[in-house]
């Protein structure tokens, strides 16, 4: 998945580009500041040495900063100027801002220190840190610090708010129902003995607050204690989040469409405003379509076009397409969605999403209009109109490829042009697509007969190889960006068959390791490529694939695993980690995650989620096999 490779400053931005001349500037430090203590409000000159970074070889290079105070406030990308011997960029944080964390990048490639991050403390007037750097430092390890290129770790998030709150308690109700969540998660065997004693110390204020009864709402064990806090959050703030969510509750413990509709016009009439409206309103739009009332969906939507979100007219039309009964329907819906996501595209009803630099927003919503452009043209493609479908594919492709580019999406567009006989367009299209590795074994033999009609019958074979031997050599270019050496945690599990397996009975071999959940969509759809892959390897001695189960909840973990693979066929090793040890150990935040180990243990490639080509994940990781052969 590649992103927009260029990030410009608005009006909007707080951050200035100011550059000056700097013989002074000391680059001994891949990354330092100017003045090392800065202050929140003030100018701040970023230093960054790219010499031994994935950025050496830079031509421009952006600094990406995520400003936090009790969570992530602004994100903001400032082109840095290149100065003898090092980067330089200038910016303002907001007053009131407790840090940063900052990446730098440069097209589709980043650094974040190898992905521990780059800090910037703010202090005090005294020269101190100030209180709640840390508190809100943690709050990012546990949430959002992935945008920063840093991998969440919940053991540091609570370690880092134990030590906040042992040097400025004045700070720990701020972040009290937060950091309760955080040690629910990483030591559940103690949860109880902390938020009794969290509790306890609530009870003790004078005032509390709209957060104090919150939590004590949400946490209270005995029930009429908890009654008696929730009426007295109701009766002082009506209006509130926990009003808000108790209404959203019963809208999804409603069990009949009318019961549910009722509600979500309850809900809207006393909160206009509210934060659960669209989500209320999917869900609506969702048991529809799960019952097939395809013109009751349709008429809903259309009806409450301000209501939903652009994505869920896209996920309406492909719903009702799959079931290949309406296409009208989806027809009517689709022209709304496009209309409504190119509204959004160039007048955004919401606000810049904190954690999106205003060109990352702008491509998102360029890729929301791109899947609405992707259902009108199925839609159009299913009733026979080829012509107008043809040219909605064709703005899909151009929206989506440089975000995430669907596979459907390529295969439709490439068929469609070739039902339509335009094979000078089909073979550009290919062509693309074999650039951005999104071409798929079915796109070659296209691709065969467009060349034939396009070319004659003569140098196929050698113009098919010419492409793909330049994606492999781009691949491979792009994969050494990506290449890491860290030592793999060790482990021992025991698989489906009883029999216990340990990371070192593999030394000397390549180990592809990946963890998976039989409730995991990604997951699941990574599968049937995963298999090609392990059929590819199944005779080279040296490879081996072990499929770590993880994060289940179920009563027998090992039926569960054990039976989704019979039941697919799928010829997977498959490691049981019950206890969610070696998934921790590993560091995983998001599932699919697969880890590529050379034969001295080390991981070298680590890749999180599912682009979605199956044939495109087979060569990735057979490129990533050879080159730590």
């Amino acid at each position: 998945m590649s992103r927009s490779k260029v990030y410009l400053l608005t009006g909007m931005l707080s951050l200035a580009i100011l550059f000056a001349c700097g013989p002074d500037y000391n680059f001994d430090k891949k990354f330092s500041t100017v003045p090392e203590k800065p202050k929140s409000g003030e100018e701040i000159t970023v230093l960054f040495n790219s010499t031994d970074t994935k950025l050496a070889d830079s031509d421009k290079i952006d600094a990406v900063f995520y400003q936090f105070s009790n969570n992530i406030d602004k994100t903001t990308a400032v082109p840095m100027k290149k100065e003898d011997g090092g980067w330089i960029a200038k910016f303002k944080p907001e007053e009131g801002s407790l840090g940063a964390v900052v990446k730098f990048k440069s097209g589709d490639t980043e650094d974040s220190n190898e992905g521990n991050g780059y800090f910037i403390t703010m202090h005090n007037e005294e020269g101190n840190v100030v209180p709640g750097y840390k508190a809100g430092l943690a709050t990012g390890y546990y949430s959002w610090i992935r945008s920063a290129g840093v991998e969440p770790d919940r053991e540091i998030a609570r370690k880092m708010f134990e030590e906040e709150f042992g040097e400025n308690p004045q700070v720990k109700p701020d972040y009290l129902s937060l950091y309760l969540s955080v040690v629910q998660r990483v030591d559940p065997e103690a949860i109880a003995e902390v938020t009794s004693i969290a509790l306890g110390e609530l009870k003790e204020k004078e005032e509390l607050t709209e957060k104090d009864l919150e939590l004590l709402a949400g946490r209270t064990e005995v029930e009429e204690e908890r009654q008696k806090y929730e009426e007295m959050l109701l009766e002082k703030y009506p209006e509130g989040d926990y009003a808000q969510g108790l209404k959203y509750q019963a809208f999804r413990e409603a069990e009949s469409l009318d019961d549910k509709m009722k509600i979500a016009e309850e809900y809207a009439a006393q909160f206009p405003d509210g934060k659960y409206i669209e989500g209320m309103y999917f869900g609506i739009l969702r048991s529809q379509l799960d019952a097939g009332e395809y013109s009751d969906a349709k008429d809903f939507i259309l009806g409450n076009t301000e209501k939903i979100n652009e994505y869920y007219f896209y996920y309406a039309v492909n719903r009702i397409l799959e079931g290949d009964e309406n296409p009208e329907a989806a027809l009517a819906i689709a022209e709304k969605g496009v209309e409504k996501a190119n509204a959004e595209l160039k007048n955004p009803s919401e606000e810049l999403p904190s954690t999106m630099t205003e060109e990352e927003w702008k491509t998102s919503r360029e890729y929301y209009a791109g899947l609405n452009y992707f259902g009108l043209g199925n839609a159009q493609y299913k009733l026979g109109k080829l012509n107008e479908a043809k040219m909605n594919l064709s703005n899909a492709v151009n929206l989506t490829e440089d975000y995430y580019l669907e596979q459907d999406l390529a295969a439709l567009y490439v068929n469609v042009l070739m039902e339509a006989n335009d094979y000078q367009a089909a073979m550009g299209a290919i062509d693309n697509f074999f650039k951005t590795g999104n071409a798929t074994e079915e796109m070659k033999v296209h691709l065969k007969t467009a060349y034939a009609e396009v070319k004659g019958d003569s140098g196929f074979e050698e113009y098919l190889a010419a492409l793909e031997s330049k994606a492999e050599s781009e691949l491979i270019s792009d994969l050494k960006k990506e290449m890491i050496e860290e030592p793999a945690p060790q482990f021992t599990l025991t698989d489906v068959d009883g029999k216990e397996v340990s990371l070192a009975d593999y030394k000397g071999k390549a180990v592809i390791v990946d963890f998976w959940a039989t409730w995991c969509g990604p997951c699941l759809n990574s599968f049937p490529g995963m298999k090609k892959a392990v059929e590819k390897f199944s005779d080279d001695e040296n490879v081996h694939f072990l499929f770590v189960n993880t994060w289940e909840n179920v009563d027998d973990k090992v039926k569960n695993a054990k039976d989704f693979i019979t039941n697919n066929n799928y010829p997977f090793h498959v490691l049981m980690d019950t206890e969610n040890k070696v998934v921790t150990d590993f560091k995983v935040s998001g599932i699919p995650t697969k880890f590529i180990i050379d034969g001295n243990g080390n991981i070298r490639f680590k890749s999180v989620g599912f682009g979605g080509n199956t044939d495109h994940l087979v060569d990735e990781l057979s490129a990533m096999i050879s080159m730590i052969n």
